[in-house]
Order: structure tokens, then C-alpha cells, then sequence
């Protein structure tokens, strides 16, 4: 079933069965909508807008011909009522409001008051012409003051302000506080007279300000003051200065933006006196040359840093050396790969930390040289140094921690009274430790005697073994093929040559053991040490009697004084052919330095 369009109809279609209800209900909603319809009438039209009470009340108060305006009132210099009359207001006109051709007549001035009591008396000729007398002029006050019957005007002190100053004024410094000028008790203490007023308008209220401190001549005190050139400058804040291979050694250095090229440019820029720290932040990248940090002291701290860990990012071609500072001075995160010095020293230096640093050439010269100075040696990377990794010398005391490595000589040095302490790991080395000259390496809880187990590994100690069977020939003086190391803490067993070499001069237990194959009875088999190729004393022998066993044994010992360099070899002399046995267990050969 369809709708009407406007009043929604019920319009029953071909299919639809007709309600007598659907009827009734559009019968009902036109009947509705009928009656509320306004009737039309012929001749007349309504409009598209309402006409209200209002608007009809609104029409009816307008009388014939008038427009309902009402004429405003007007206040200030001119007033007017609602008349439309316009009146001037009573005090209102100045000296600009009249006309320069009014010619107001005299009798037309009120001339009554105190203070123009005699201008009754006189005559307009009198005052045009100038030549009333002081007598009869009246008191001035305010920003001028001038006595009643003088002719003698004064400033008032205190009232000239920057705004009463003319711009263009140039007021010479010659004039000020001069006896025929303007007088600082002239001047408000509130004035605060733009100082670029007075001369050629080069000083302002700021420069003016820098003078306020001044007791006496400038000159002379600056002539007093030392020279900067010869008197060490100092930190007054911490600083921070950057480094980049794109930088500028012409820029302030101050940002990442304005960088420095080089290291050396920036530690230039570094005050002699250093109460504060000054960071030297090293961007990425390989720079030529060295890291010369030199001559600072104070309580303050200069840090190179370059990379947070031991890599290669941050190289430097030459050494990063510091000299003769008493302030602390740090070193983070430094690769070098100079190859014809040391790669890292502290000379003559009073705190120095070398953290995070690496070189990993293979060189002659030592990694880390600590001379008369006190350094800390922490996760740094050493490798390939054919002299020494870390070498404290000459009363200089060095900690080392956790510091690796491999491929060196000797891991840790210390001489000439130099002390070196070895924190967490050893550094790769042939030899780990090594002293001379009064020098002292320690590690785990430190020294607690001459021979405790923290010196182990600066000892004299070796232990060797055959690791295969040999065999012998009578009546003659063999050396025994001790080719297996089991231990070595000085590097002074050759396993081609079988023989120990001292390094240090001092006494020697030398103990040895060789077993042998059956040896019938009436045979003899010895042991003998031999010292720089000679025999020096037996140590064992052993002769079987009654029937042959299943093999045969001999060993001993002795204390020999050996001076540095002399080599030690173990010789066996049998009887008849014998053949050896190998291994650790029936054989070895040990030396270890007792005084």
C-alpha cells in the first residue's frame, strides 16, 4: 500500500484489500488539516514573515510624518542637551584653541588675583614690550623656581629626568659635574639618563654601568693589573668543547655544530688552571698525529673522550700522552696505531686514567708506559707488543683492571721501584709478570710475603716431562729428552733445547726421575745435572742385584747457586742400552728458585 506525499494518505493498490479503517483515517487527517487553513480572501495576500503584537504596537506610537529621532546628548570641550543646544564647557580652551590674530581686548581680561595685582597698572605696552620690572614679577615653583620680585631663576635638584635630555643633545663629558653645567645633585636619583645622549652617543646605560665599581683611575689599575700572557688563566665553569674530522679549528668548538678539527686545537683552548672539568668530546674518526696533554694543574678535571668501549672507532695516529699535570686528567675510549713509540704514557703526572684504550698493532714498543706517575689502566685491549703490555717504572704506582689482550712478550713490568697491581684478569703474554731493579708486581690480595702465593707467577718455577720413550746407549752421558712443559711462570724452559736458563741469579732446587726397561743384574744406571754443558753433581743411580725386575727407576735432587743466564740439563748414564719410559708419571724434570 502507497502514502501520499504530504499528508501521508493511505492509497490502497490493485492487490491491497480496502479497510473501511484506512478510509476513516484519511477522512479524519484531511478533515484536521482543513480546518486549520486560513480562509482566502479575494483581493488580499499573506506574507511570507509573521506580523507580530509587537511590531504592531511599535507602528501605532509614530505619529504623522515623524521618524521617532531622538538628538544626543554631547560632552567634552562641547556639550549640547537634547534641545540640540551646544555649549563650551567652562575651562576648556588653551593657549592652542586661540587663534594667533584674535586680538582679545585688554578690558576684556579679568586682571583681579594675587598674583597679577599690579597688572591693573600697567599697560599692554608694558608687558609686550618686556619691560616690566623684576619687582613686579610674581614667585615661580615646580621644575623652576625663581623668588617673588627676582629676576634670578634656578633647577630645581633632582628633577631633570632621561626624558627632559633632547636625543640630539651630544652633551660633552667635559661638561658633566663641571662648575658651569648641569650639577649631579641636579640629576634624580631616579633619572637614569640614557647615556647615549651625552657625545658621539657611544656609551649606553650598560658601559655606564661596567664604572659603577671604580675606586680610582682606570688606567692606573689596569697598568697594575698582571699580564695574562706571563699569569696562568683558570676555569670559571665547567666547558665542554667537540672534535670532528669535518670540524673547523677557526670555529668556537663550544657545539657539535662548531667543531674543531683537531685535538690539539681544542686542548689549546684549555686554561692552565683547571678547577672545573673540561671535556673534550672526540666524535668518530681517525686524527693524525698525537694527544698532547701537557702543563695543567688545579682541582679540576681534563677529559679526553672518545668511544664508551675498547674498539676502533676513535683512532689517533700518534701517542696520547700526558706530562707534568697536577689536575686529574682522563683518557676514554682512544685507539692507537703509532707504531714507532708507546702508544699510551703518563709522564710526571699526578692522576691519570686510561680507560676503554686499545692498540692492537704489532709493535716493539710497549703499550702503556707509566713514569714517575700515578695511573689507573682499566678495560683497555693490548695486543701484539713484542716488548712490554703495561710497564710501571720508576716510582710510579699503577693499577691495571681487567685489562686483556694476547701476543705479548710480557704482560705486566714493573722497575726501578715502579708498583703495578693487577686487578680481575692477565693480559695474553709469554710472560706474565716480570720485575727487575727494585720494581714489585702483584695481583689478587697483594704482597703479604716474599715467596706467598699472590708472587706465584713472578717465580722461577718450571716442571717438564718426556713425552715419548727414548733409548739410551751405554757407558756415555746422554740428555734426556724433556720436551713436554707443564709449567713455566718465568718463560725459561726450551722444550727443543731440554734445558732451563736462569734469569735471575740466585739458589736452585733441581729435581729429577727417569724409569728405564729390566736391567739385569750387575748393570748401573745414573742421573746427573749438568750445568753450561758440564756435569755438575749426581742427583741419583741405581744398580739391580738378583734377578731382574719388571723395569728400573732413579731419581734425586740437589741446590745449585746459579748465576743469570746459566742453562741446567738433565744427562743419564746407563751401563748397557736401556730404553726409557714416557709421561708425566715416571718421568719429570723441576726447578724452582729458592733464594
Amino acid at each position: 500500500m502507497q502514502t501520499t506525499g504530504n499528508l501521508g494518505l493511505k492509497k490502497p493498490e490493485g492487490t491491497d484489500i480496502v479497510d473501511i479503517a484506512d478510509l476513516n483515517g484519511n477522512m479524519d487527517i484531511l478533515d484536521t488539516t482543513v480546518n486549520n487553513k486560513v480562509d482566502k480572501v479575494t483581493g488580499k495576500q499573506l506574507s511570507t514573515n509573521d506580523y507580530t503584537a509587537a511590531e504592531k504596537t511599535k507602528l501605532a506610537g509614530i505619529a504623522t510624518g515623524a521618524n521617532n529621532y531622538a538628538h544626543p546628548n554631547h560632552t567634552g570641550d562641547v556639550t549640547s542637551n537634547g534641545d540640540g543646544v551646544t555649549a563650551i564647557a567652562p575651562g576648556v580652551i588653551v593657549d592652542a584653541d586661540v587663534s594667533a590674530s584674535a586680538a582679545i581686548a585688554w578690558s576684556k581680561l579679568n586682571k583681579t588675583g594675587a598674583s597679577l595685582a599690579d597688572l591693573p597698572t600697567r599697560s599692554a605696552a608694558d608687558l609686550n614690550s618686556g619691560t616690566l620690572p623684576a619687582a613686579r614679577l610674581p614667585a615661580i615653583s615646580g621644575d623652576i623656581t625663581m623668588a617673588a620680585g627676582t629676576s634670578s631663576a634656578a633647577i630645581t635638584a633632582g628633577v631633570i629626568v632621561n626624558a627632559d635630555v633632547n636625543a640630539n643633545a651630544a652633551i660633552a663629558f667635559s661638561k658633566i659635574n663641571s662648575a658651569d653645567s648641569i650639577m649631579d645633585s641636579d640629576i634624580s636619583s631616579e633619572a637614569y639618563i640614557n647615556m647615549k645622549k651625552i657625545g658621539a652617543g657611544l656609551v649606553d646605560n650598560t658601559k655606564l654601568g661596567y664604572l659603577s665599581g671604580v675606586t680610582s683611575d682606570i688606567q692606573t689599575q689596569l697598568n697594575n693589573k698582571a699580564s695574562l700572557v706571563t699569569t696562568p688563566q683558570q676555569t670559571t665553569a665547567d666547558i665542554t668543547y667537540y672534535v670532528s674530522t669535518v670540524g673547523n679549528d677557526s670555529a668556537t668548538g663550544l657545539s657539535p655544530g662548531t667543531a674543531f678539527k683537531t685535538i690539539a686545537k681544542a686542548i689549546s683552548m684549555i686554561p692552565t688552571v683547571v678547577n672545573h672539568t673540561v671535556t673534550i668530546m672526540v666524535t668518530a674518526g681517525t686524527y693524525t698525529g698525537d694527544i698532547y696533554v701537557a702543563g695543567f694543574c688545579g682541582q679540576g678535571t681534563v677529559a679526553i673522550s672518545g668511544a664508551a668501549s675498547a674498539a676502533t672507532t676513535h683512532t689517533i695516529t700518534g701517542s696520547a700522552i700526558v706530562t707534568r699535570c697536577s689536575c686529574r686528567v682522563t683518557v676514554i675510549g682512544i685507539n692507537s696505531t703509532v707504531t714507532t713509540n708507546k702508544a699510551f704514557v703518563a709522564y710526571n703526572a699526578n692522576e691519570v686514567l686510561f680507560q676503554y684504550c686499545r692498540t692492537d698493532v704489532s709493535t716493539a714498543q710497549s703499550a702503556f708506559w707509566i713514569d714517575h706517575a700515578k695511573a689507573y689502566v682499566v678495560n683497555c685491549i693490548i695486543v701484539g707488543k713484542t716488548d712490554t703490555a703495561i710497564t710501571a717504572y720508576v716510582n710510579s704506582e699503577v693499577l691495571v683492571q681487567d685489562c686483556t689482550g694476547s701476543a705479548n712478550r710480557v704482560g705486566h713490568r714493573a722497575a726501578y721501584g715502579g708498583r703495578l697491581q693487577i686487578s680481575g684478569s692477565f693480559i695474553g703474554s709469554s710472560i706474565k709478570m716480570e720485575t727487575n731493579e727494585g720494581g714489585i708486581v702483584t695481583d689478587s690480595i697483594g704482597v703479604i710475603n716474599p715467596w706467598g702465593d699472590n708472587t706465584m707467577y713472578a717465580r722461577s718455577v718450571m716442571r717438564a716431562s718426556m713425552g715419548s720413550a727414548a733409548t739410551i746407549a751405554p757407558n756415555a752421558f746422554s740428555k734426556l729428552p724433556f720436551n713436554v712443559m707443564h709449567q713455566d711462570f718465568s718463560n725459561e724452559f726450551n722444550t727443543t733445547l731440554n734445558r732451563f736458563t736462569a734469569k735471575k741469579t740466585g739458589w736452585y732446587l733441581v729435581s729429577g726421575s727417569v724409569s728405564l726397561g729390566p736391567i739385569a743384574p750387575g748393570n748401573a744406571i745414573s742421573l746427573s745435572v749438568f750445568v753450561n754443558g758440564n756435569r755438575e753433581l749426581d742427583i741419583g743411580s741405581f744398580s739391580p742385584s738378583g734377578v731382574a725386575g719388571p723395569g728400573t727407576a732413579t731419581q734425586g735432587a740437589a741446590c745449585l747457586y746459579l748465576p743469570a743466564g746459566a742453562f741446567v740439563e738433565l744427562f743419564c748414564y746407563p751401563s748397557i742400552a736401556v730404553t726409557t719410559y714416557a709421561g708425566s708419571t715416571h718421568t719429570h724434570f723441576t726447578v724452582t728458585q729458592i733464594a
